[in-house]
């Protein structure tokens, strides 16, 4: 990586410049311009520093799985394992869960003692979760804490073991908790994007949104190209939502389904949040495109269900209320008789 920086003089101001290039392959990573007090300069500089080593760590980890990935699949390491577990974790469009938890407890197995694979387990867990609501998430949930609080005892300094801890504890609606470990996954290290947003998403959800939007917005500031922007966008619409702002829940929204691949989610948000402003038409499109991106069919019981980490009964009222007015069916049924039912509600 290769940072260059300008710095130019008026007054009693000055304009820093920073960019950030790799030296490999010459793309152009980040770039931002400041208009500081002199007698700032130092906070400026600070700031700086936090903001390259945020784009820095991420673009390192992508290469550093890539490069585990290609090598062939023999007396691979725990370290190889490990990075094959996060690209399987992060695979974009679609993650693997399954073929990363193999990986991650292949890793455990020649090293014992490896606390950040521990926690990508507990983190690949989690995500199998959300992505594949169950009936009776709470097992689930402390079988992910058990490892993930093993991965704090053997590394208690290691903010992503924290963030993993305070992201389950979320889940299971332990908000205090989540809200400590989160607070000290940022402490140790002030650059760690997923934090923040993992701070946001629980401030939304246990009802303090307001709280949420300087931690949602730090997560894309310090990472302006992460491949998981639309789960930022969608939790910022979904604060809005909270908040009763929808045409800017709407605007979240919007970005979040024309990322590629979008998932049904950030269309019922979309849906919920036209509704509430009577833009009907707009809103039953929504509810048609989210139906379509479920085969196997889905509900205002399927809606409620997906959110069960969700404590904030007035948003949980809005959001249901909304997908109601908006032709949502209201029990389970398969994807074509919810379409059959929501052309029924917009004739």
């Amino acid at each position: 990586m290769s940072p260059t920086r300008d710095v130019a003089k008026h007054t009693d101001q000055v304009r820093v410049s920073a960019d950030l290039i790799s030296a490999e392959t010459g793309h152009h990573l980040w770039s931002e311009s400041y208009d500081v007090q002199l007698v700032r300069l130092l906070d400026v500089q600070k700031f700086m520093s936090e903001q390259i080593a945020a784009v820095i760590e991420p673009e390192l980890a992508r290469l550093v799985r890539e490069a585990a990935v290609r090598r062939p699949p023999v007396n691979l390491g725990a370290w190889d394992c490990y990075q094959r577990g996060l690209y399987h974790l992060w695979g974009f469009p679609t993650p693997r869960f399954a073929e990363g938890a193999v990986m991650f407890r292949r890793a455990i197995e020649l090293d014992p003692g490896f606390a950040r694979a521990r926690g990508a387990l507990a983190y690949v867990k989690l995500q199998d979760l959300v992505a594949r609501p169950a009936d009776e998430p709470q097992a689930l949930l402390e079988d992910a804490l058990r490892d993930a609080r093993r991965a704090v005892a053997l590394d208690d300094q290691d903010c992503m073991n924290l963030c993993v801890v305070g992201r389950i504890l979320c889940f299971m609606q332990e908000y205090d908790e989540a809200v400590a470990y989160l607070e000290d996954s940022i402490r140790i290290n002030p650059s760690f994007a997923q934090a923040y947003f993992a701070l946001g998403f629980t401030l939304v959800v246990s009802g303090r949104a307001k709280d949420a939007l300087p931690h949602l917005d730090r997560s894309v500031q310090l990472s302006p190209h992460d491949p998981h922007l639309s789960s930022i966008f969608g939790v910022r619409a979904f604060g809005h939502l909270a908040l009763g702002e929808y045409e800017t829940a709407e605007w979240f929204a919007r970005k979040t389904t024309r990322i590629a691949n979008a998932s049904h989610r950030p269309f019922l948000v979309l849906a919920s949040a036209l509704a509430q402003m009577n833009r009907m038409d707009a809103a039953r499109r929504a509810v048609r495109a989210a139906l379509e991106r479920v085969p196997a069919g889905f509900s205002i019981a399927d809606a409620r269900s997906e959110i069960f980490f969700c404590d904030d009964r007035s948003l949980i009222e809005r959001y249901l209320e909304g997908l109601r007015r908006a032709g949502l069916p209201e029990g389970p049924t398969t994807m074509e008789n919810a379409l059959a039912q929501y052309t029924a509600v917009a004739d």
